[in-house]
């Protein structure tokens, strides 16, 4: 793209994000715009551009920093939850029906996601690469009109994005992989600019009909972000509708809730035009009630300090100590709206945290843009304190914050790849299934195929061999709502595809009811061919097994 149309494109963008989230009127965003103010020549270059025109200065850089931060991982041993979400994306686009054939019990804008990657980039480190970074970059955008409206200050919304890239890979919260939180993130950011567009001036249609898109989008990965989708509500009806105006504000709503509801609807008539409904349903709603257990039990717990304020969440303790202090600089007799909008998006995500009832490190990734935003809201509170050098108070306070975010960060990058893995989880596991997925490609002729009973679905990713059931991992055949339909359904795939090689985990046994047919038609291969910590069963009369036979005689 050539420099000049490149500057018109970041200077259309800084435009759109600010006067747009800020509700400035066109002739006053024209008469303000920094496009338009002189250099000065006493500043440097980058802090030059960066008054004159911030989103142009700034969001380039952020994109760069997320994109180098998560190339230093690019070859790191995958979870088990990339890799699940990576085969049931591959066995999707080959055919498998979602839910009916193929189960999980996440909704389908995942699988959408990683097939739309997948697409491109074929099931590889790339496609995860770019389902990472595509939602970062998006976030940080986001954060960037958000910060710049919630602040109404542009330096608020540069902020907002420096503390985002600066997190946003963190290692203890396992940020740096493209799990479900990174795109609850975009969505749910973007979704916070237009509440604060709502919360100020006279709101447009349009602009609740992109919430409640926004909203239906992160749902459509995670329905527990509906406690936004409320507060954000209750906000709005607290501190912004005036006296005299509760019908145009419940019809603002009811546009919101109408394109919220629109894709949950075109979803389900898909499902239920396949003929897939009964099993969406149940695996979606049914299997995640099971999932998640008692909602008042996980808040309860939740309220505890473990869980409420985790040692996962060590590296960003400066946005904490920020935010804390802005709640103590706040006016909270009778807050503005975008403040409330803060205060219900924060609630709102600890609730969104705890629901699930799991606690798991990378849950907490989604307090990462309130913290963000909340940090920048801090600071331009303490420099509103410093008059009259307000703005070079609150330039140096948010540099002094980022260089602090930046240094507790820059360790985890003097780590491998590998040491990456160890440190954000207590085994090796993920490393040792990369090594054992080699170790089947040895052992298997090419078109012979194994099923791994446990949860490592690693194995089919780094072996590029597809499953011969759809049921990928054991969980939901233990314990659950689903159990005997599932285990049903997975005999039924392995009588028919009778796989050469089962994979059994070694903290995964059959429960008896499989543990029989298995037993009925496997046996062990030599122990000199076991690996550590799985047990390898061949088919009886299998080709596997007699070359293990063969290789024994001799």
């Amino acid at each position: 793209m050539p420099p000049l149309r490149a500057a018109g494109c970041w200077r259309a963008i800084d435009t759109y994000c600010v006067s747009k989230a800020m509700n400035l009127r066109p002739a006053r965003a024209a008469l303000s715009s920094p496009a338009k103010a002189p250099g000065d020549p006493r500043l440097p270059a980058f802090l030059s551009a960066l008054r004159r025109r911030p989103a142009a200065a700034v969001l380039p850089l952020a994109f760069a920093v997320l994109a180098a931060a998560r190339l230093h991982t690019w070859n790191e041993p995958l979870e088990f939850d990339l890799t699940s979400y990576s085969v049931a994306a591959r066995e999707w686009r080959h055919g498998r029906a979602l839910y009916a054939e193929l189960w999980d019990h996440k909704p389908p804008a995942l699988f959408a996601a990683y097939a739309a990657a997948q697409a491109l980039c074929g099931m590889t480190e790339a496609s995860l690469y770019l389902l990472w970074l595509v939602p970062a970059c998006l976030t940080a955008a986001g954060l960037y009109a958000a910060g710049a409206a919630l602040t109404r200050s542009r330096l608020g919304g540069v902020l907002a994005a420096a503390f985002w890239a600066a997190v946003a890979g963190d290692l203890q919260l396992q940020a740096n992989q493209p799990n479900t939180e990174v795109f609850l993130n975009a969505c749910l950011v973007w979704a916070f600019v237009c509440w604060l567009r709502a919360s100020d001036g006279r709101p447009r249609p349009w602009t609740f009909a992109a919430l409640g898109l926004s909203m239906a989008l992160a749902s459509l990965f995670k329905p527990v972000v509906f406690v936004h989708a409320a507060f954000g509500s209750l906000a709005y009806l607290a501190y912004r509708v005036e006296p005299g105006a509760p019908a145009r504000a419940a019809k603002h709503l009811a546009v919101a809730a109408a394109a919220g509801l629109a894709p949950w609807l075109l979803v389900a008539g898909a499902f239920l035009l396949s003929g897939g409904y009964v099993d969406f349903v149940a695996a979606v709603f049914d299997y995640n009630r099971f999932f998640s257990g008692l909602w008042s039990a996980n808040v309860r717990m939740g309220l505890s300090l473990s869980k409420l304020v985790p040692a996962a969440m060590a590296n960003v303790t400066p946005l904490l100590g920020l935010a804390a202090l802005g709640l103590a600089l706040g006016r909270w007799k009778k807050p503005r709206p975008r403040d409330a909008q803060l205060l219900a998006y924060a609630a709102a995500t600890f609730l969104a945290v705890c629901l699930p009832g799991r606690f798991y490190p990378h849950y907490y990734q989604l307090w990462l843009p309130a913290l963000c935003l909340a940090g920048a809201w801090a600071l331009r509170r303490l420099a509103a304190r410093l008059r009259p050098r307000r703005k070079p108070a609150l330039l140096r306070l948010g540099a002094a914050s980022v260089l602090l975010l930046v240094l507790l960060q820059a360790p985890s990058y003097r780590l491998e790849p590998e040491q990456w893995t160890r440190a954000k989880y207590p085994h090796e596991r993920f490393v040792e299934v990369r090594e054992l997925a080699f170790d089947i490609e040895r052992l298997l002729e090419p078109g012979e195929r194994f099923y791994q009973w446990g949860k490592e679905t690693g194995l089919y990713f780094y072996s590029k061999r597809r499953p011969p059931s759809g049921i990928l991992f054991h969980e939901p055949l233990r314990a659950g709502p689903l159990t005997e339909p599932l285990r049903a359904r997975l005999l039924a795939d392995l009588e028919a595809a009778r796989p050469e090689l089962l994979v059994l985990a070694s903290d995964a046994p059959w429960p008896p009811p499989l543990e029989a047919w298995v037993a009925a038609r496997y046996e062990p291969l030599p122990e000199s061919w076991q690996p550590r910590g799985f047990r390898y069963l061949g088919l009886k009369g299998g080709k596997l097994l007699a070359r293990a036979q063969a290789a024994r005689m001799d």
